[in-house]
């Protein structure tokens, strides 16, 4: 797959970074996406925060980085980055996730309602270009990042 334009080798992202910038970028995305926990229920509401502290700790730790990139078609559109804390088999560090829309919502279709972790595979996989079969073999800190992402895009 490192052939693929969206998975990227970026061994130099071991930027650090303070929590209040950490916590301003993760703020300025969730204000991109339009998401705010106030809106949700209890029970989404407490997931919802507790990916966001893992969210924070990433961007800290320079895992996990938000940028606005102009595509193909000259739109500006929102990127995350991931940068594996164990790179895959395959030689994946990092993973390139595309703006969210329809045709992410659609690549979930395969998925039973009650199957999170499919539904989460194949949505990360159809934005990074990969497969669903690629982002399951993410493992530890970084699969779990990967669900924190996940939790905020499913909510859109």
């Amino acid at each position: 797959m490192s052939s693929n334009e969206d998975v990227v080798d970026m061994a130099d992202h071991k930027n650090k970074v303070s929590r209040e910038t950490a916590e301003a970028a993760v703020d300025e995305f969730f204000e991109y996406y339009e998401v705010d926990p106030e809106d949700e229920d209890d029970d989404i509401r407490g997931q919802l925060m507790k990916a966001k502290r893992r969210i924070v700790k990433a961007v800290m730790a320079g895992r996990l980085e938000f940028k606005t990139e102009t595509n193909k078609k000259g739109v500006e559109e929102q990127i995350v980055y991931q940068h594996l804390k164990k790179p895959l088999a395959n030689g994946t560090a990092t993973f390139r996730y595309r703006e969210m829309g329809g045709r992410a919502k659609t690549a979930m279709k395969g998925a039973s309602d009650n199957d999170m972790a499919g539904k989460m595979q194949s949505l990360l996989g159809y934005l990074s270009g990969t497969s669903a079969g690629i982002i399951a073999d993410m493992q530890g800190v970084d699969y779990s990042l990967a669900e924190s992402l996940s939790l905020v895009f499913l909510l859109l």
